[in-house]
């Protein structure tokens, strides 16, 4: 959910390896007015975990810390931009068109748990999978490791490894 003045800018929705990805795009006016679960526009890295009632944490983000606290981040951030049936003046409400009479509670589940673990395990009765060819894969990658443990789909592993690397080419191009 995220919450800014006026209407919505463009939004771009494709389809890659069996997922839907949307991104959109705002106008400059929006910048330090436009806030929510992807963090605040603001060009200030600091303020991103700003919770709708504007009170906000800075999470330490060293991903080789296996002390770092995912079900906190969840708890304590994710939750609280659930978006409800009725929207409210700090989260909003759901932009989604719901048919057959759903809302957005239809689509939630309150008992639902996201995976916390960093590098997931394979389970064993996976045989189509093996650490050696996720390592393969994705070397580095903690983000592409993830992925592949979670979907056992080398083609999304490899969607997530090659916008990694887009976004790691253009931030660089961006620093020099």
């Amino acid at each position: 959910s995220c919450s800014s003045p006026g209407s919505w800018g463009r939004r771009l929705v494709r389809k890659q390896s069996n997922t839907w990805q949307r991104g959109s795009s705002y106008p400059w006016e929006f910048i330090n007015q436009t806030r929510g679960l992807f963090g605040n526009w603001t060009f200030d890295m600091e303020d991103d975990f700003t919770t709708p009632d504007g009170n906000w944490k800075n999470w330490n983000f060293d991903t080789s810390d296996t002390n770092l606290n995912w079900k906190q981040i969840h708890d304590d951030f994710a939750l609280k931009w659930l978006v409800h049936d009725k929207g409210s003046e700090e989260v909003g409400k759901s932009l989604f068109h719901h048919e057959n009479g759903r809302s957005s509670n239809f689509f939630h589940r309150a008992d639902f748990q996201p995976e916390f673990d960093i590098l997931p395990e394979i389970p064993e009765n996976v045989t189509w999978v093996d650490a050696d060819q996720v390592a393969d894969l994705c070397g580095d990658s903690y983000q592409c490791k993830y992925d592949y443990s979670t979907t056992l789909s080398s083609e999304f592993a490899r969607f997530t490894k090659y916008y990694q690397d887009q976004f790691i080419n253009i931030y660089e191009e961006v620093l020099k």
